[in-house]
């Protein structure tokens, strides 16, 4: 993550890196008004710095808390700029056990609407939206765990696939599915895909896939606006980006499902900051997530949201973006400054 304005090298998850000197970024420190010059986070109010960063990895590492902002970004030009989450040492990592879900996650629904976008950008937007349904019996199968939705999409694509080639039809089919339960009785999947049926023949390979299928009916529709099959999709599953939304029912094993040609190639860095736009960055964090769940996104313009989670990056953004999201923190915390509640900004 380099800019003209920033020569900074980005430094490896893990690594000892210190906050450089002087740099970009207000040149007062921000300070509560009652009186003192004293710093959130410093003396008698200050966290533990051992803390663990959560990540995706099988054993967690321990790291200073130091002026460093986490950077997520994809090869469709969409980034996440965040703090590390932090817990105490002495928090437990969850316990494994069978594989069920009960909703979406905030990955699977980036990954969906990476897919799309990018299916679009390779010439392969996705127009075909199915629906599969399970009938009484294969939904037992599924309630007792020894049929996967995951497993039997993955079966009913490759006879697609199959056909395709056997009949000469040249040209690569990309997918995404995504399987629910709402209210654990009613399972089925959603399949959007790039492979468009003529008109003549829309029953014929419909009933056809229907009957390779063989748990229930299927359904076929076109969309008509590819560029937001990806939304199309999250709204068919009933996610809401708001996270409040519980009525995705429990699926047992993978709950969605992207090909690999489509499928946003992720990166991660960390960029070191000036310790006010950390600072900065962190309280803007605690004040949105102290307001209702309607009122907890704030549009900073060009496609930039500040979220109690982080700066999130719509398509097409570079990663120099950063900054001048960064430049605007300090004056909305000053604009914000009566709102604070310094004892619930635990980060900074």
């Amino acid at each position: 993550m380099r800019s003209d304005r920033d020569k900074r090298q980005p430094t490896r998850p893990g690594a000892n890196a210190q906050p450089p000197h002087g740099g970009r970024g207000p040149r007062r420190p921000v300070t509560p008004q009652d009186g003192t010059n004293k710093r959130p986070g410093q003396a008698d109010n200050r966290p533990d710095p051992r803390l663990v960063i959560n990540s995706n990895k099988s054993t967690q590492e321990h790291y200073p808390l130091t002026a460093e902002i986490h950077v997520r970004h994809d090869d469709v030009g969409r980034m996440f700029a965040y703090l590390p989450r932090l817990v105490p040492l002495d928090q437990k990592p969850p316990e494994q056990g069978r594989p069920i879900t009960t909703r979406l996650s905030a990955r699977g629904t980036r990954h969906i609407k990476g897919a799309a976008l990018k299916a679009g950008d390779l010439g392969l937007p996705l127009k075909a939206f199915w629906t599969f349904t399970f009938a009484p019996e294969a939904r037992a199968q599924i309630a007792d765990g020894s049929l996967r939705m995951s497993a039997e999409m993955k079966r009913i694509i490759n006879v697609i696939r199959q056909k395709l080639r056997r009949g000469g039809v040249s040209g690569e089919v990309v997918f995404i599915w995504v399987a629910e339960n709402p209210s654990d009785d009613n399972p089925h999947v959603h399949l959007l895909t790039n492979l468009l049926v003529r008109k003549s023949e829309f029953e014929s390979f419909t009933r056809w896939v229907e009957e390779r299928w063989g748990h229930g009916t299927v359904h076929l529709e076109r969309i008509r606006n590819a560029k937001a099959s990806g939304y199309y999709m999250l709204k068919a599953v009933g996610y809401t980006t708001k996270g409040d939304d519980e009525s995705q029912g429990e699926v047992y094993g993978r709950r969605y499902g992207i090909s690999r040609m489509i499928q946003p190639k992720e990166e991660k860095a960390i960029v070191d900051v000036t310790d006010e736009y950390a600072e900065c960055l962190g309280i803007m964090q605690a004040i949105l997530a102290q307001r209702e769940p309607g009122e907890q996104y704030m549009k900073l313009g060009n496609g930039v949201t500040l979220t109690p989670y982080g700066l999130s990056f719509g398509p097409r953004h570079e990663p120099a973006d950063l900054l001048d999201a960064l430049d605007v923190l300090p004056q909305l915390v000053e604009l914000h400054r009566p709102q604070i509640d310094w004892d619930e900004v635990p980060f900074v």
